[in-house]
């Protein structure tokens, strides 16, 4: 129960710290607070991986301990097969994987 809990409170997180970056910091000047917001950032990523990991280890089901591994490890998936000239559609699906782990955890 708190692992789930953990999952969803880190993916909210993860899902607001990626689309106020791609909304909004994206689009401005880098400066120092860029970088202190990126690591947060990536922090907030390892945390949801964390809980993920543990999460889909203790899943009640077969199918929802795969779903759930997919969906933890989806940031990783799509980060070997970006690449820079269609940054902008990996970053979005990133944000839409994060979103249906948040609905499923729910679900499950």
């Amino acid at each position: 129960m708190y692992l789930k809990f953990g999952f969803i409170i880190a993916g909210f997180l993860l899902f607001a710290l990626l689309c106020i970056y791609k909304l909004v910091i994206s689009k401005r000047k880098r400066t120092d607070k860029t970088s202190i917001y990126v690591s947060v950032m990536g922090a907030v990523l390892g945390i949801y991986v964390l809980c993920g990991v543990f999460f889909a280890i203790f899943a009640p089901t077969n199918l929802s301990k795969l779903i759930i591994a997919i969906f933890t490890l989806s940031p990783f998936i799509i980060g070997k097969v970006a690449t820079y000239e269609k940054e902008n559609f990996y970053s979005f699906l990133q944000i839409f994987c994060i979103a249906m782990s948040l609905f499923y955890s729910f679900s499950v």
